[in-house]
């Protein structure tokens, strides 16, 4: 039974598409056209969301190694999109954070941190690993 509907289904299929063969480049185009919004709305996204990080970083390095931790807390409260704004020291230590708790914690190992801030390519913000985040509230962010 299960066959006869898997070949129903695929005669249908093949018939649809012989009768919409003329429609395929249209089809291609619009959803190529879909595809290419949806990068350049997640491009403008990740850079605004760089941007913003790189205008945090500038200001909080006027006073480093003291860190405002009230401006880091209005600060994530402009960024939704973050469910965590800290500041990592050179021992891979987290010196402010805006979940009190983190204060102090290492998520990052020393040679992983010296490592990510010797690269080429560092531009000072590297991915924390998921372990590091439980207990923390999701972003309101939905893009995915």
């Amino acid at each position: 039974m299960a066959a006869l509907v898997r070949q129903n289904r695929q005669i249908r299929h093949a018939w649809a598409c012989y009768i919409n063969r003329r429609r395929y480049p249209v089809l291609e185009q619009t959803f190529e056209g879909i595809a290419a919004t949806r990068v350049k709305i997640l491009t403008g996204w990740a850079g605004q969301q760089w941007a913003f990080l790189a205008g945090l970083a500038e200001e909080l390095a006027r006073d480093f190694p003291r860190i405002d931790a009230t401006a880091l807390q209005n600060k994530r409260a402009l960024a939704r999109d973050f469910s965590e704004l800290f500041v990592v020291g050179s021992d891979g230590r987290v010196i402010a954070s805006t979940h009190a708790a983190r204060k102090g914690a290492a998520c990052v190992s020393p040679q992983a941190w010296h490592s990510a801030l010797n690269s080429a390519s560092c531009t000072g913000h590297i991915p924390i690993p998921s372990p590091c985040r439980s207990g923390l509230p999701p972003p309101a962010s939905t893009i995915r």
